[in-house]
């Protein structure tokens, strides 16, 4: 590895440099795909991982979600086809699939009670698909599934499928979710 007093700028092959032009790309790469696009590098290691010493080598691992398996598969090329460009540069690339889930739509029946009870209670909220591989998304391979999630201020979860606003936040939320819950399961019957 290159010393970081000794090594001019320009005699440099900086590893990290090479993944950060990558990585800003990266959210252009998953919009053009799909509004469902998603791609998220959670973790990024040096080695050296050293103040004074240039970057040899660099592991990300990228998150892609995507509700459309052909769309997430395409996504899947696209990442790999910008990555191994880098190859041109003088980088060394190595890609591996750490892990692949088929995307599991949520039930559409479900989804449009559950509007319908949040309208009939004039509770604000947003449709969206997050990718997650949940429980749901094993059992919404069998059996109908919605997962529903609330973001209440000042804390925030995450949402599958289905967003809900709760304000303001009282200790009865969880006696509300479940009547909320009641009303879509009777609408169902």
């Amino acid at each position: 590895a290159d010393h970081a007093g000794i090594t001019p700028m320009d005699l440099r092959l900086d590893a990290l440099v090479g993944v950060a032009n990558f990585l800003k790309k990266l959210p252009s790469l998953a919009l053009n795909i799909s509004k469902y696009a998603r791609a998220t590098v959670g973790i990024i290691s040096l080695k050296p991982a050293m103040t004074n010493v240039v970057p040899e080598k660099v592991k990300i691992f990228i998150d892609l979600r995507e509700v459309d398996e052909g769309r997430l598969l395409k996504l899947e090329q696209v990442v790999k086809e910008r990555l191994f460009k880098l190859d041109n540069e003088g980088y060394q690339v190595k890609v591996d699939r750490v892990f692949y889930d088929k995307p599991t739509s949520m039930d559409a029946g479900l989804a449009r009670m559950a509007e319908e009870t949040a309208r009939g209670r004039n509770i604000s909220y947003l449709r969206m698909n997050s990718g997650a591989g949940h429980d749901a998304q094993v059992f919404g391979r069998l059996i109908p599934a919605l997962m529903l999630f609330s973001s209440n201020i000042p804390f925030r979860i995450k949402l599958f499928s289905f967003f809900i606003s709760f304000t303001p936040v009282v200790s009865s939320d969880l006696l509300f979710y479940k009547r909320f819950l009641q009303e879509i399961l009777f609408m169902r019957q």
